[in-house]
């Protein structure tokens, strides 16, 4: 997986260049949201300021189902929501292009 910043990560308003931001930990800039078109940028920074949160949480979903729960691994793999979890983990760590 490629580095990222270490989170945790927020959302906040700039006030000096109004938009939505997502901030690390010591202040610095994440990433920018434009307001496309009304309250796009303040949802978009709220869902990338809780990204790094729902990856991990993702990852220990997808592992504890893998490990934990007692049923034949094949049908677990074939499951629509094991594959979008494995496809959603993929992405994040840029292993594919998968939407």
């Amino acid at each position: 997986m490629m580095a990222h910043t270490p989170g945790p990560w927020e959302a906040s308003y700039d006030d000096k260049f109004m938009e939505y931001i997502v901030i690390d930990d010591n202040g610095n800039t994440v990433a920018t949201c434009e307001d496309i078109d009304g309250d796009e940028g303040e949802a978009n920074a709220y869902i990338m300021g809780a990204a790094l949160e729902m990856y991990e949480a993702l990852v220990e979903g997808e592992a504890y189902m893998r490990k934990d729960i007692p049923v034949d691994a094949e049908i677990l793999y074939a499951h629509p929501v094991i594959v979008k979890m494995q496809k959603a983990i993929r992405k994040a760590r840029g292993e594919c292009n998968a939407i």
